[in-house]
């Protein structure tokens, strides 16, 4: 399975789009700020299945901030991140992971890309698609496995590759 992740759109539609048609995903998260954003890409590639939390700059009451989800043998575990203040360190979102029994944990809100592997936890934040320079997730999951990178939007060259 191969999972796109996106966090703080902001708006820039047209990055998620590039991104979407370069990599094919099958599964497309979307970390929060601006719920629009992941909502307009379902309505353009309504055969992908998108999941989303909302971030600081959304208006959804009654979404969850904090979700986990099976994949492929995998517990993955999203959250925008303001609600775990990420951006005085990742601490808390690594004790969310722990109590999720996630094999990894996406988070955005920083707009800065970030990964670290805490123990058996992967810790992920893909940066920013919508401002710049536009970043974001690839990953790919199979039986209870998980890899991973992060790219620029506009770019083949990998920031951030995990196994």
């Amino acid at each position: 399975m191969k999972v796109i992740v996106f966090s703080d759109s902001h708006g820039n539609l047209s990055n998620m789009i590039t991104v979407v048609e370069r990599e094919a995903p099958d599964l497309v998260l979307h970390l929060g700020d601006y719920w629009e954003d992941a909502q307009e890409l379902g309505w353009m590639y309504p055969e992908l299945t998108i999941e989303q939390v909302p971030g600081n700059c959304d208006d959804q009451p009654w979404a969850l901030l904090e979700r986990t989800l099976e994949l492929e043998k995998c517990n993955v575990t999203i959250c925008h991140g303001h609600s775990r203040d990420v951006k005085r360190g990742y601490q808390e979102l690594t004790h969310l992971g722990q109590d999720t029994e996630a094999a990894i944990v996406l988070c955005g809100h920083t707009h800065c890309v970030h990964y670290e592997k805490r123990g058996s936890l992967h810790v992920l934040n893909p940066g920013t698609v919508g401002r710049n320079p536009p970043t974001y997730g690839v990953l790919h999951m199979e039986q209870g496995k998980i890899k991973g990178e992060i790219k620029r939007v506009f770019s083949e060259e990998d920031i951030v590759c995990f196994c």
